[in-house]
């Protein structure tokens, strides 16, 4: 048995060694030759540079087509900063004019030096203001955003020439009614303009503030004419956010910036009121103390008038109509009402609007169409 393992072991040593003899005696591998064999797409050299050299060639990846991403240029960093440091300096400069023309419209005031809440009665800056509303979608605005926008509102309401009805009372206002139910603008326009009045309606549709700053801060709205019955198109406000501490200083800004755009939209009309109720000879109307209206003030009845609209279709002017009767201012109550007495002509009922007279005790008489205001507001 010994014998038999001896002779097994002794004959693979021998192939091991024939083997071992044939290897080297062998020609080495070729690894640098660069022409390809006949029949043969690559080289030996080629194929060494793929598999030895740069093995990570072998994957299918490489060469897939790719797409590169432009060189990030430091400059065009810095641009951008400064791109957003103009678009602010620019929403600044624009603000500051509106305010700058109003400034001298209204005595040469310049921009909250004398909050209008401050003043009394007989020193208001711009003796007939225009009432403002807010309106927000509650569907599209968390409680604590609607809250902010209503203090920003509020806030800059303060420096500028309007009357600010805050959203509670828009929709008090509108509750015994389904004009918000069935979005009708000219349902929303009656019921806000016979009490308390409104003129110029914002409605805000969306509003976006970022998760963290920086970010870009987003407000949808649109403003509607309660006097013409006109919406005007709808716009989104983009403005960098640098801090989240300056959240609330912004969005006052914004606010600023739509009051004094939306008292550019009232000079399209001239100033009214209308009368809410009657009893007996008096006639009690939506405008008094903060409106700016004194006893003794005089006010031509209008049945209505014609809409004007320039051809990008916005209001252009509005003529009225022939006058119909005069009342006179008895005396103020509340906080922006008004009791008047007829002394010529017939009263005024709900669809009629009353327009300041042009001198105490007899208006000047006026034909058909005869005035006309333009827009000073820019779309």
């Amino acid at each position: 048995m010994a014998i038999k393992r001896l002779s097994t072991y002794c004959r693979q040593s021998a192939i091991l060694c024939i083997l071992g003899l044939l290897c080297a005696c062998a020609a080495p591998a070729d690894m640098v030759s660069e022409t390809p064999d006949p029949g043969e797409n690559f080289s030996s050299a080629q194929i060494r540079e793929f598999t030895v050299d740069q093995p990570f060639m072998l994957s299918g990846d490489y060469f897939r087509e790719k797409s590169y991403n432009r060189t990030l240029d430091l400059r065009e960093i810095v641009s951008s900063g400064k791109k957003l440091e103009t678009e602010q300096e620019d929403l600044k400069s624009r603000v500051a004019m509106l305010e700058k023309e109003l400034a001298e419209k209204r005595g040469n005031f310049g921009p909250g030096t004398i909050p209008v809440s401050a003043l009394q009665p007989d020193e208001v800056l711009h003796p007939f203001q225009v009432k403002v509303g807010l309106l927000i979608d509650r569907k599209k605005v968390s409680p604590l955003h609607a809250a902010l926008l209503k203090r920003a509102a509020r806030d800059a309401a303060e420096q500028v020439p309007v009357i600010f009805i805050p959203p509670g009372e828009v929709v008090e206002a509108l509750s015994g009614t389904d004009c918000i139910r069935k979005k009708d603008l000219a349902c929303v326009s009656r019921a806000l303009g016979l009490y308390p009045g409104v003129r110029i309606l914002i409605l805000v549709e969306g509003f976006i503030v970022p998760e963290q700053a920086p970010g870009t801060l987003s407000l949808k709205l649109s403003m509607a004419d309660t006097g013409l019955v006109f919406r005007y198109p709808g716009k989104e406000i983009d403005v960098p956010l640098k801090r989240e501490a300056d959240l609330a200083g912004m969005v006052q800004k914004i606010f600023t910036a739509l009051f004094y755009e939306a008292a550019g939209k009232g000079r399209v009309m001239p100033w009214f009121c209308r009368t809410f109720s009657r009893e007996k000879d008096l006639w009690y109307v939506n405008a008094g103390r903060e409106s700016g209206l004194k006893p003794g003030d005089i006010l031509d009845v209008v049945p209505g008038g014609k809409l004007v609209k320039a051809p990008t279709g916005v209001p252009a002017g509005w003529l009225p109509g022939n006058k119909k009767g005069v009342v006179r201012v008895e005396r103020i109550f509340g906080r922006d009402a008004a009791a008047c007495s007829l002394v010529e002509g017939r009263g005024p009922e709900p669809e009629d609007i009353l327009m300041k007279g042009d001198r105490p005790g007899g208006p000047e008489e006026s034909g058909s169409f005869s005035r006309l205001s333009p827009v000073h507001a820019k779309e």
